[in-house]
């Protein structure tokens, strides 16, 4: 009964987390549609390896 609980605390932390670092994401750097396939991306201080490796994708499902 405790490894159940314990497994099911786990994923539940692990969803949660994702989660708020889906919506640090967003907040971190908006993506501001102009037209259809044009988007505005404010480029403020540096860029780091996760938003360079993570965003085209992350900013082209945003487009659509």
């Amino acid at each position: 009964m405790n490894h159940e609980f314990t497994e099911q605390y786990y994923l539940l932390t692990k969803e949660r987390l994702l989660a708020q670092q889906e919506l640090i994401n967003e907040l971190g750097a908006p993506v501001i549609p102009i037209v259809d396939a044009i988007v505005v991306l404010p480029l403020i201080g540096e860029i780091d390896t996760f938003l360079e490796a993570k965003g085209i994708e992350y900013y082209s499902r945003q487009m659509y």
